[in-house]
């Protein structure tokens, strides 16, 4: 269960999303719902809600992407993929490139 009202945070029992729209609890609720199907089942996907978990993100109604499962097999190195979480805007997949040299030196037995 997600703590929204911020029941518990001592010394300051303010609610944590007090002054931000609903948007940054939806958020929340995507990410604890996609950490506790990690944490059960090892696939972030798995969890009832999850595609409408944050349809109020700026994406106008747009669903969840899928977590891409993130491999070498699913397309070469290169090709791996993030799921990036924003609140601002509808929560995306996009390629993991920027480390892309250094796993091509580690895989080639370089370092």
């Amino acid at each position: 269960m997600l703590n929204v009202e911020g029941v518990g945070y001592a010394p300051n029992h303010r609610p944590p999303f007090e002054g931000l729209g609903d948007e940054f609890r939806d958020l929340a609720r995507l990410v604890a719902g996609d950490w506790i199907a990690f944490v059960n089942s090892g696939d972030p996907n798995r969890w009832a809600g999850r595609e409408n978990a944050a349809r109020t993100l700026g994406g106008g109604g747009k669903k969840v992407p899928e977590w891409p499962v993130y491999s070498r097999t699913t397309g070469g190195l290169g090709h791996a993929q993030n799921f990036v979480y924003d609140a601002n805007i509808t929560s995306s997949v996009e390629d993991d490139t920027w480390r892309k040299v250094g796993m091509e030196l580690i895989q080639a037995g370089q370092l």
